[in-house]
This record gives C-alpha cells, structure tokens and sequence, in this order.
C-alpha cells in the first residue's frame, strides 16, 4: 500500500538506503550503541533530507547570516574571556562554533517534521530519542536501565517515521513490546 509513496520519495530520501540501513540494524548480532548509532545516523540522513527541502537547515539564508555575524566575532570573543576568565584558546574554540547558531536546533526540525509527516510521535517521545541519540553519540551509552530498552526506544522511532514518510496506516508490529498496533494518520 506504500508502493507508489515509496516511489515518488526514493530519490529524496534515499530512501532504499535508508530502509536497509535501518533494517540491517534490526538484523545485525554486533553491540547494541553500534546499531543504534546505525538508526540514528539514518534518522539523520531524513532529517537533513526534509529541512533542505523544506528550507529549514539555517534560521538566517547564509549570505545575511554571515555579513551580521562578522560583527558579532570579535565581541563575542572578548565577551567570553571577561566572562567565563577563559584563555585565548577557549576563546578562540567558543567563537569556531558561531556559525552554529544559524542552524536549527535537532529538536526543532524534529518536531516539524513529524507535524509535517503526520507521525503520530510526541513531544515526549521525540525528546527521549534525542536524549538516547546524544549519549550514544557523545559518551557511547543509552540512557535506559537496558541497552536493550534503549535500543528499542530507537529501532521504534525510526519505524514511526518511517511509517509516517511512506503515508502508511494500519497494522504493524511495535518492537518494544511485539504487539500489534495501528499506525494511524495524525491531524496535521
């Protein structure tokens, strides 16, 4: 019933990548933070996909960004040596990430881009992605009592958006606990 969905976002997405990535994940023997950081990058890979198609990578188009915040470097490097008593080289470290704060946050595109694909995701349930993605990214550990649980928090999210990205509704099997539910088209 996704067929034709499938289809018309291949390209987009690449999609077909994406899906084996995901689903080798499933079926792979190796340690529980390498497959998931497999899903998560996947996950990833839609996220970037959807917000440069829908103009949502950057807060400022980079042309404006860069002449303004030109401006900004230098105090910025000053406010934070008087600030924090930093030395010349955090200072400098601090100032290399200025161009982060043109990007939308993770979080943000998220949370637009399940309203926007319908997913029927929550808030909540976006933030504990999140949270077990950035720990397995920074520090290579879950946040659950399990590796497991957590790897499962992950394998779940990825099969909701992608439940939502091919327009599917109806019967699937929801790997936290092998019930039968029902994907179900969520109000945009």
């Amino acid at each position: 019933s996704t067929y034709e969905r499938f289809v018309q976002i291949m390209a987009d997405y690449d999609l077909a990548k994406v899906i084996h990535a995901i689903y080798q994940s499933k079926l792979d023997g190796s340690f529980a933070e390498l497959r998931a950081l497999n899903v998560c990058s996947a996950i990833d890979v839609i996220r970037g996909r959807w917000a440069s198609s829908h103009n949502r990578t950057t807060i400022f188009p980079s042309k404006i960004f860069q002449e303004g915040i030109k401006q900004v470097r230098d105090s910025f490097g000053v406010l934070v040596k008087q600030a924090l008593s930093a030395t010349d080289e955090q200072a400098n470290e601090m100032v290399k990430k200025l161009n982060e704060f043109n990007r939308m946050t993770f979080r943000s595109i998220l949370e637009e881009m399940v309203l926007d694909l319908g997913a029927d995701i929550s808030s909540e349930e976006i933030g504990n992605f999140i949270r077990q993605r950035n720990l397995l990214t920074h520090e290579a550990r879950f946040g659950t009592e399990s590796p497991g649980e957590g790897l499962m928090v992950i394998f779940n999210f990825a099969d909701r958006v992608l439940v939502a990205l091919l327009g599917y509704t109806g019967p699937y099997l929801d790997c936290r606990n092998w019930s039968r539910v029902t994907a179900q088209a969520k109000q945009k």
